[in-house]
C-alpha cells in the first residue's frame, strides 16, 4: 500500500476519511454494521476499526487508525492509550515541523549573511591588501606577487590542505570565508622535515581564526564605508534642498557632487523636451 501511494480522500472514503473530515474520533466494533466503514480489500479481515484525529494547534493534519481481525477488540482501556498516542504521534509530527523549519529559517539566514560577507570581501578587498605578506628569518614585508608554486596553487583551487610531494617541509592551508577560498597560509620549515599532524591541526586552527578576522573586519569596513556614503549624501542633499530657486538648486549639486568626488568636472542638464513639458526628471 506504501509503495503504490495508497491514500483515502478526505471526508469521502471510510472511518479515516470520516475523522480527518469532522475532526471526531470513530469507533467501529463490528465494521459490517458501520455504513461510513471502507471494505479495503488489501485488508480484508478487518472486523474492528478505531480512528483518532491527530491535531496540530486545533488543525486536523491526519488520523491515527488501528484495525483488527475479532469484533469488539477494543475496550476503554484500549482507547485511552490510543487517545494518547495519537497526542503523542501529534506531537512528534509538530516537533519535526518545527525542526524543520528551523533548519530552513538557519540556511536561509546563512547563505544571506554568507552573501554578505563575501559582497563585503568584493567591496573592499582591492582597498585594503595587496597580495600579502610574508616573514622570511624574522622579516616581514609585503608580498610583491602571489606564490604561484604547485603546492600552493593546489590548496587554492581543491580546498584542502597540501604539501608539495618534491619539497619535504612545506604546506599550504586554505584560508576560507563562507565556505570560499579567499588566499592561502602557506608554510615552509627550515629543516625540510615533514609536518606532523599536531603541527597541521595548529596551522589549520589558526587559518580558522584568521579567516574569522578578516571577515570581522571586512563586515566592520563596510558598515563603516556604507556610512560615509549616506553622510556625504545627506549632507549634499541638505545643501541641495535648502534652496528655493531651480538655478541654485543644479548649481549647488553640481558642486557639492564634485567636491565629493575629488574635483571631478560635473554636468547638470535639463533636457529641452521637459522643459517644454514643464517636467523635471
Amino acid at each position: 500500500m506504501l509503495a503504490r501511494g495508497h491514500k483515502l480522500l478526505v471526508g469521502q472514503t471510510g472511518i479515516v476519511g470520516f475523522v480527518t473530515s469532522t475532526g471526531q474520533p470513530r469507533i467501529a466494533l463490528n465494521v459490517g454494521a458501520d455504513s461510513v466503514f471502507f471494505d479495503n480489500p488489501d485488508l480484508s479481515n478487518t472486523r474492528s476499526e478505531i480512528a483518532l484525529p491527530l491535531r496540530i494547534a486545533g488543525e486536523i493534519i491526519g488520523a491515527l487508525d488501528v484495525q483488527s481481525e475479532e469484533e469488539n477488540a477494543f475496550k476503554q482501556d484500549d482507547i485511552d492509550a490510543l487517545s494518547t498516542l495519537a497526542d503523542q504521534v501529534s506531537i512528534a509530527i509538530q516537533n519535526t515541523r518545527a525542526l524543520e523549519d528551523a533548519r530552513v529559517a538557519l540556511v536561509e539566514a546563512q547563505s544571506a549573511y554568507g552573501e554578505s560577507v563575501r559582497e563585503a570581501w568584493r567591496v573592499m578587498r582591492p582597498q585594503t591588501i595587496g597580495a600579502g605578506f610574508q616573514l622570511v628569518e624574522s622579516t616581514i614585508k609585503e608580498l610583491e606577487t602571489p606564490s604561484m608554486e604547485d603546492f600552493v596553487r593546489d590548496a587554492v583551487e581543491q580546498d584542502r590542505t597540501t604539501a608539495s610531494a618534491m619539497r619535504p617541509g612545506t604546506l599550504a592551508v586554505p584560508i576560507r570565508m563562507r565556505g570560499q577560498v579567499i588566499g592561502v597560509l602557506s608554510l615552509k620549515n627550515h629543516d625540510q622535515t615533514r609536518w606532523s599532524q599536531d603541527d597541521i591541526d595548529i596551522i589549520e586552527a589558526v587559518a580558522d581564526r584568521l579567516s574569522l578576522a578578516i571577515e570581522t573586519v571586512s563586515l566592520l569596513r563596510t558598515a563603516q564605508h556604507r556610512a560615509e556614503i549616506e553622510r556625504v549624501t545627506t549632507d549634499i542633499s541638505t545643501k541641495i534642498s535648502s534652496s528655493s530657486r531651480f538655478e541654485t538648486i543644479m548649481q549647488t549639486a553640481a558642486q557639492e557632487l564634485s567636491r565629493a568626488l575629488g574635483g571631478s568636472d560635473v554636468l547638470v542638464q535639463i533636457e529641452p523636451v521637459a522643459l517644454k513639458l514643464g517636467l523635471t526628471e
